[in-house]
This record gives C-alpha cells, sequence and structure tokens, in this order.
C-alpha cells in the first residue's frame, strides 16, 4: 500500500507571501499620501528645533542668540531657532 503524504505550504511561499503583504502595505501607505504627511512633520520648524522654535517674518528677523534657517516656515518666514 502507498503511504500518503501531506502536502502542506512550504516556509518558502509562506516568506514570499509576507514579503508580498508587506511591499502591498508600502505601496497603499505612499498612495494615499501617507508620505507626503510624514515629510510635512519632519519640514516642521519645531520639529527641527525643539518647543523654542517659531518661524518669524523676514523682515522682523529672529532675536539674539537665535540661528535663522530659511525655507522650513511659510513663504517670506524664517525659522529661529535658539542657539
Amino acid at each position: 500500500m502507498k503511504s500518503k503524504k501531506a502536502q502542506g505550504l512550504s516556509i518558502n511561499v509562506l516568506i514570499i507571501a509576507l514579503i508580498a503583504l508587506v511591499v502591498l502595505a508600502v505601496v497603499i501607505f505612499i498612495l494615499f499620501g501617507g508620505v507626503s504627511k510624514f515629510q510635512t512633520g519632519l519640514k516642521d520648524c519645531k520639529s527641527k528645533g525643539g518647543p523654542d522654535a517659531h518661524c518669524e517674518k523676514l523682515d522682523k528677523g529672529c532675536n539674539e542668540g537665535e540661528i535663522s534657517f530659511p525655507g522650513i516656515c511659510e513663504k517670506g518666514e524664517v525659522c529661529c531657532i535658539p542657539s
């Protein structure tokens, strides 16, 4: 009599399926704008300089003892970070 051996999913198939799910999750994250929300947080003035960082108008400028970083705040503003 022939012995029947059960055929299950191999470890390779499970690993490939797991990788495919991770790639799918990353693609969905990118398509639905998750990256832009993440980048906005990274470009924020407070995230660059801590809780004391703030945006000021270019004509006013930063206070003494602060370093100015252009391009982080809105147009016409500069990010002032305590030195």
